[in-house]
Order: structure tokens, then sequence, then C-alpha cells
């Protein structure tokens, strides 16, 4: 009822063909009309340790924190760095290569992991100039401190802020020709026991040219996921390829339920080639009348192009691997849409474009004989390729989006369409369940699952394409911000229609023009943050889970992108943004601490501290954290208390002179902050560039991923071309791993 598989391949086909009129109505529209649209017809060194006021700041001791931060407690996420379980080895992603090392070793036992080589099967390519790698200017201290130069002497003279302590020779060597590197791009790591998957791209175009048949997909085995045991790093320092496989669409996510692991890839589909340039009007129908062309267009559909398109996509669907059943082509109009008017409508826009693939592994297969990773697949065509992937124990959503258009009122709509897959306790995917909601998603953490219901955050935005006529069109607001609740169904019972249905939501929320920046959902209580020019905080009961409503509400500048909770009543938490003026222009990165009492009589929410980075004119500060929230780490030191780890950069563009000289304020590092009830307070900083560096910047576009982690009281963080490794209760630095000698 709610699938294909192997043994209903003819309900699949049935289906495809009958999206595919729809598709040839609208190629046959088009050339009617002579339009395009479709309207329903037819780095490494490290400057001195700054100074920071002394703090009293918790004790770390031998704590541990190394895990990704992901949404889910219980479910993994793909990262680009991962640690292994018991601590000792940290692998990430430096340019196309695999870096791995001993986390208590360090420097001593860093080992990189180059990927297959991606085979070539064309002509090679024309050389082309490429600079080559250059050192960065070399610093030179002067004697006794004089200015290096006549021409800063008489800066210095004349008061000017100009006056440089080192001196700045930078060689540039001559431009020479190369050939470029095939270098495979690394998307993801995930580790399970002594398992590390690698998730990368780039080896499709080779393998797609030695079909000998063209895939329908744009993206035919555009992924490919490489299995490996690092077990052999203690014995020979390197890790064992065990299996790989090549998979179709452009990697998305993965998630992983302990040793399954889930990934999401989407897949444009080809049907230009298939369907639109067959049927040009101009090209192949040149003298026939509209009457003439029609049923021309309609014969060589019928009878050629869909069947062709159908056999492709079948063989696609069901090739390498064996495959669970594929979600159908109509479920969403036989379950969400009340006129069945919606097939027609998606079809025709975009839903046979596109194809979202989940596919499932177990992580711990271990069969020698067998090198090609066995996998089965699912997956649903959507109205996008693209989209939003959420998992918890027992259910994968993919959340795609469209616009539909309101013709009564001349406004576009943005319309969320949910696929639901249950995880299997074998590892498996199947389709479960399917809905729509109005409006869109800001990011994963918009959707949560609990008790058998799905909550939603979602934002509306109303786009009016024509001056409003009536009084009616003038109050349609132009955002909208609701949480909605929907049943999941009975899966396992008697309930055989598989729709998420709604069955509660919010009022709006925010003021006219707010839209959502930061959503977070725990069991009984959700956080959400919208923005325009102030920033309203949120906090919405479910305590009857039917009928969510808003307990608290708190008015302050500024906005947070992202929430954390810092324990797990969600008493605490800590938000990542900007503060920003009362006409709502950002100024400066600001972390915000915030305090929920459901049974307070009156103030529900409030602020306890606020820590802007800076408010100063022509400075800007930022932090990954903010949009990349697996750069984000808390590490509970209980009690309600730890300490937040993020990147932090600052920018200046001008320097700063203090009693004792000049002291650039430029930073580029982490931020190591102590959270409490009482607060929020510096505990020390990691530089990662030295300022001079910094401004200069760097030629090498190779960066490491901004992150962090802690094994038994150090942390180790990686930005730019450099490692570094900090005790938290002594700030000593420990070690530094640098992956270019001329990086920065």
């Amino acid at each position: 009822v709610l699938g294909y598989n192997l043994k209903n391949l003819k309900g699949l086909k049935t289906d495809l063909t009958r999206a595919g009129l729809f598709k040839v109505n609208r190629v046959v529209t088009q050339n009617d009309q002579q339009r395009w649209w479709y309207d329903g017809g037819g780095v490494g060194i490290l400057p001195p340790q700054l100074a920071m006021p002394e703090s009293n700041s918790p004790v770390a001791g031998d704590v541990n924190d190394f895990e990704t931060n992901t949404v889910e407690e219980n479910v993994d996420e793909g990262d680009l760095l991962k640690v292994s379980s018991d601590g000792k080895y940290a692998f990430t992603v430096y340019g196309g290569n695999i870096v791995v090392w001993n986390v208590a070793a360090g420097n001593a036992t860093v080992t990189t992991k180059a990927l297959p080589a991606i085979e070539w099967t064309g002509e090679m390519p024309p050389p082309y100039p490429y600079p080559q790698p250059r050192p960065l200017p070399i610093l030179l201290e002067p004697q006794q401190g004089e200015p290096v130069n006549a021409e800063q002497k008489d800066q210095e003279e004349q008061g000017g802020q100009n006056r440089r302590d080192l001196q700045l020779i930078a060689p540039f060597e001559p431009l020479y020709y190369c050939w470029a590197p095939l270098i495979p791009t690394i998307h993801s790591l995930m580790t399970y026991g002594n398992r590390l998957v690698i998730i990368a791209s780039g080896y499709g175009q080779s393998i797609r040219d030695k079909l000998d048949y063209q895939s329908v997909m744009y993206e035919a085995y555009s992924t490919k996921i490489l299995l490996y045991d690092f077990s052999t790093l203690d014995s020979s320092g390197t890790l064992e390829l065990l299996k790989e496989t090549d998979v179709h669409g452009s990697f998305d996510s993965i998630r992983a339920v302990e040793n399954h692991m889930h990934m999401v890839t989407y897949s444009d589909l080809d049907t230009y080639t298939f369907i639109d340039e067959p049927l040009n009007r101009y090209l192949y129908f040149p003298d026939m009348d509209d009457e003439q062309y029609h049923e021309a267009a309609r014969n060589l559909a019928e009878e050629k192009l869909i069947p062709q398109f159908v056999d492709r996509v079948v063989e696609d669907l069901f090739a390498n691997g064996v495959s669970t059943d594929i979600a159908r082509v109509s479920m969403i109009e036989e379950h969400v849409s009340p006129d069945g008017k919606l097939e027609e409508q998606l079809f025709s826009q975009g839903i046979l474009n596109h194809y979202a693939q989940v596919t499932s592994f177990d992580i711990l297969q271990s069969d020698p004989s067998k090198k090609e990773l066995t996998v089965t697949k699912t997956g649903a065509f959507t109205s996008s390729s693209w989209g939003r992937a959420y998992a918890n124990e027992k259910m994968l959503v993919i959340a795609t989006e469209s616009w539909d258009w309101l013709s009564t009122v001349g406004a576009s709509r943005q319309t969320t369409y949910l696929y639901g897959f249950s995880l299997l306790g074998n590892g498996e995917a199947v389709p479960a369940a399917v809905g729509t909601l109005e409006g869109t998603l800001l990011n994963e953490y918009s959707v949560d699952i609990v008790d058998g219901y799905m909550r939603v955050a979602v934002t509306i935005q109303n786009n009016l394409w024509r001056f409003p006529e009536t009084a009616e069109d003038l109050e349609i607001p132009p955002t909208q911000n609701f949480v909605k609740v929907l049943k999941i169904p009975d899966l396992g019972g008697t309930d055989l229609r598989p729709i998420l249905t709604e069955v509660g939501s919010t009022e709006s929320l925010g003021k006219p023009r707010e839209v959502i920046t930061g959503v977070r959902f725990s069991e009984k209580v959700a956080f959400l943050v919208t923005f325009e020019r102030t920033d309203p905080l949120y906090a919405v009961s479910f305590d009857d889970p039917e009928n969510p409503r808003v307990l608290g509400e708190l008015e302050i500048t500024g906005f947070s992108r992202y929430l954390h909770f810092v324990d797990k009543d969600a008493t605490l938490v800590l938000g990542v943004g900007q503060e920003a003026t009362e006409d709502g222009r950002p100024i400066g990165l600001q972390v915000s601490l915030f305090k929920f009492d459901k049974n307070a009589p009156n103030k529900k929410l409030e602020v306890i501290d606020q820590y802007p980075f800076e408010l100063e004119d022509n400075v800007q500060s930022s932090s990954t954290a903010e949009f990349e929230f697996k750069a984000f780490r808390f590490v509970n030191l209980g009690e309600k208390q730890g300490i937040l780890i993020i990147p932090l950069r600052v920018d200046a563009y001008y320097r700063v002179e203090e009693e004792g000289g000049e002291d650039d304020i430029n930073f580029n590092g982490f931020i190591l902050l102590d959270v409490s009830p009482e607060g929020i307070y510096e505990r020390f900083r990691i530089p990662h560039s030295h300022p001079v560096y910094y401004r200069i910047g760097c030629y090498q576009s190779t960066d490491l991923p901004e992150r962090s982690f802690v094994v038994k009281g150090d942390v180790t963080t990686l930005k730019g071309h450099s490692v570094h490794k900090y005790n938290l209760d002594s700030k000593e630095l420990l070690d530094s791993i640098n992956l270019d000698t001329f990086g920065y």
C-alpha cells in the first residue's frame, strides 16, 4: 500500500506513466504558448597567549566531551570531525585527505590518508596557470625596538598610527603550468566501534561514462561510501579499507542509530532529454497546426517517450543494491490532497524531476569475501532537490519545499512536504507516512517527534505579486510563525492511512515581518526566536500535546540563531547570535543565557546574562557556530554549569593603542566561556593565527573544519591549518599540529 518493491514494479510503472502524462501536458502547453511556466493547463603559527583576567572558573578535571553535537541525543550525525568512542583517535578532513592522530600522543602520530584515486575517462584537460605555493611574509624583529625604515620613523615622529614592529618580506614565485588534480570531496565521517565511514563524491562521472545506457538521474552514482577498519592503527598506523559502494544522488546528511547508518541523497531527473526535448514543437513538428501537434505529441509520448523514461527510472532505482519499498508516487495525492489535483500540480512543476534516496547499511558488516558494501535503499519522488532531514530512533523525516500559487489573492505560498520513513530493527528504512504543512522550516532543529506526535516550527511568507484590490487582501500578513503538531499514524496497528494529520497549532508568533531565526525542542517545551528588529523569545508548552500554548515571552534586542540546553530540564538555555540596535541592525556576536521557570507566577522567561564580544563601530565579530551547529560545544560540569567552546572571529579595520604600545584586536580562533546560573565569564582564548598573518590572509583554500573536542580535561581545537591542545584548568598549551608549513 505504501510503496513499491521488486515484486510490485507494475504499480511503479503505472504511476510513473500517469505522472509522465502530466509532464507531457506541461511540455505541450509550453510549446503552444511559447512560454516557460505552467499555469494549470496543458593554519599553524601560534601568537603569544593573550592575557586574560582571572576568573573563578569551575574545575574541569578529567572531563570528556567528544561526541558530535546532534539534534537527538541517541542518534549520531555525520560530521567532518569524529573521535573514536574511547577518545583515543581523532579523524578529520583536510582537502581530499583524511587526517588521523592519536589524541594523547598528538603531533608525533599524525597520519594522512588519501582516498582512492578518481579514474579519468576522458582526454586530459589543457594545462593552465597555477600559482606555486609561496611562504608567508618573513617576520624580522627590529633591533632595540627601532622602526625598521625611514618611512615608518617619519610616521612615528608625526604621531601616525602605522608604526610596525615587524618587517614584512613577501617573496612571490613565478607561475608555472600544471595539471589540475582530480581530488575527491569528502562530505562526512561516521564512526562506531573500530569502524570509520567516509562519504565522498567526485567519482560519479567516470562511473556514468562506463554505463551501457543513459541514466535518467543526473547524479547517478555520485556519492561514494567507504568503510574502513581503524583497529589497524595500533599495529601498522594505517586504515584498512574493507568495503565500498557508489549510490545515486548528491549527499545531504547521514544519521546513525547505533551501528545502523541511514544516508540521504538527492537526484535531479533528466526529464529534458527523455521528454521535453523530443516534444519541442519548433524543432520536430514545425509544420503542424495545434490539433496535429497535440495528437502527434501524445502518440509519441505514449508509444515511446514515457515507456522509455519509465524503464530508465526503474533501472536506476533498483540498481546496485536490494531496494526496500519506495514511496508510491501518488501517496501525497491519495492521502493529503482533498481534491485530487495536487498530483497534476506537483508532477508538472517538479515532483517528477527530483528523487530523495535513503541508503541504509550496517557499519559492522564483515563478510571478507564481499568488497561491495551491502546496502538497502528506499526513497520518494520529491518537490525539490534539497531539503531538511531529521531522525529519532524510530523514524527518519525528509522535508522538502515548493511554492504554490494562490490565484484568488495573487500570492505565492511556500509548502513543506514531509516524508516519514520507519527505521526498522534490522537497519532498514521503509516508507511510513506523508504530510504537508504551509510554510518552510528553518533547519533540522525545526522538527521533533515525541510519543507519536511530530512538532514542527514553520514560517509562512506571503508574497503578493500584484497590488491588493480588496480590504481582505490587505489583511494578509507578510509573515506568520507557528508551531504545528501532527499525529503520526499507528504504523504497527490498524491505521491504514499513512498520513501525518495536523491536530494542533499555536497562534501566530512574532510581529509582522518577523521570521524564526532559532528553535529548539525539549520533551515538554519548545523555545523559538523570531526577529526583524528585536528578539522575541517564546516558550511553548506541550503539556497537552494537541494543544500547544505559549507559556512565556521575552523581548530583547538582538537575536539568537542557535539555542542549547544547559540542563536536561531546559531551565537554562544558551543562545548564540548577534546583538542588534533598536532598529534591527546586527552589531556583533553575542552569547545569551536565559532562565525558564514554568511555575513562576509572572515572568517565566528572563535573561540571566548576555556576553557581547564587541560593540564598536568598524569592528565585526562572528562565529561559525551561528550557522554550523556542530562547531558548538558545551562541556557539562554538572550543577547547571559548564564550559562553552565556540569559534570566534573578530575583524577590525584599525589598530588600537594601549598603554604599552599597540594591541591588535583582530582575532581568529576559539573562545571558552564559563556558564552557570550566575552568568557568563570568559575562561580563556585559543588563537589560531597571528594578527599580522591574519590581516595578510592566506593563499591556501584548504581549511580544517572549525571544531573542538575534550578528552581527559584537555581541549583540542581545529581551525585553518592548525590543531591546538590546551588544558582546561591550567590553560597551558600542550601540543600543536601544523598541517601546512606555509599556512597561517
